[in-house]
């Protein structure tokens, strides 16, 4: 893909529990993004095996306005990536074909195997050279962490589940509060097989935005952090405190604290327990909250 001097660049991402939006613009094969927006009022996994007819008519009108947002600030290029939702659906085709009508360019599904192999990538350019870090992202249908250099890639730890099943799991019908969390972190121990080993660093991918917002609303506070786009950090026993006031705080305060995307606190806290896990089973310091996704690595494979 020709990528020229101050081209504008979208990415839609569609997940399993989100549709993400971002604009960059590439200047001197470096990315400054100038639009992000996520939209997680409709759950397109809802049902893993299937995508409901109305889902898909408001995820549908949501990816229309991200076209007609692309149109306003002259977007050249665009990218629409699909994760595990779209791997599982049965009529995932048809979801997609719909998409690429709109669009004209195709929907990309990824395997679980790339999706964490861009996690890394994109987090690759923004450590200093000789060292090693690790990242997490865990999003509605699956998990990954990823370890490795600035020269590669190596390890890429991939679990087949994620916040939905968990929600599901131990979660309550009736009660979004409600979750059984003992239960929850004894299944996590048990099943998130991921070894102990030195870092230098680790990322919890896509958690800056809420944490820095929605954290800081009820009473976090965090250390500085010298890595490009990465302003804050925290120490792990810090990070564990942060963890079990998220844990216990209600879901509607939580959506108070983050007016810009009110829904996605809702397995904020399930997600939460999830990187704390990794982070007690690798042995990890300190944690660095991270904006970076795994869309931040297909924008450094394209501009490489």
């Amino acid at each position: 893909m020709y990528i020229r001097n101050n081209m504008k660049i979208s990415i839609i991402d569609i997940g399993t529990n989100s549709i993400k939006h971002s604009v960059f613009c590439i200047r001197n094969k470096k990315k400054t993004l100038i639009s992000y927006e996520r939209f997680s009022e409709v759950n397109l996994g809802s049902n893993r095996d299937h995508i409901e007819p109305d889902t898909a008519d408001k995820i549908f009108a949501t990816l229309r306005a991200y076209k007609e947002r692309n149109d306003e600030v002259g977007v050249e290029k665009t990218r629409l990536v699909g994760t595990d939702i779209l791997r599982t659906a049965d009529n995932a085709l048809k979801f997609t074909e719909r998409v690429e009508k709109l669009f004209g360019v195709p929907v990309e599904v990824i395997s679980h195997e790339r999706e964490g192999y861009y996690l890394y990538r994109g987090l690759r350019d923004v450590v200093p050279e000789g060292t090693i870090f690790g990242a997490i992202n865990c999003g509605g249908g699956s998990i990954e962490i990823v370890i490795g250099d600035t020269s590669e890639l190596i390890d890429n730890i991939l679990i087949p589940f994620g916040v939905n099943a968990l929600r599901k799991q131990f979660g309550s019908k009736d009660d979004p509060n409600t979750v059984d969390w003992n239960g929850l972190e004894t299944y996590l121990e048990q099943e998130m097989n991921v070894g102990r080993t030195t870092l230098d660093y680790f990322f919890l991918s896509g958690v800056y935005d809420f944490l820095n917002i929605a954290g800081r609303a009820i009473g976090f506070e965090y250390d500085s952090c010298d890595i490009r786009d990465h302003p804050i950090k925290t120490d792990t026993p810090t990070y564990s405190q942060h963890a079990d006031v998220i844990k216990r705080t209600a879901i509607e305060t939580l959506r108070d604290a983050y007016p810009k995307n009110p829904k996605y606190a809702d397995n904020f806290a399930i997600g939460e327990m999830v990187y704390y896990t990794a982070v007690k089973k690798l042995g990890v310091e300190e944690v660095i909250p991270s904006p970076y996704e795994y869309t931040d690595g297909l924008i450094a494979e394209m501009i490489e």
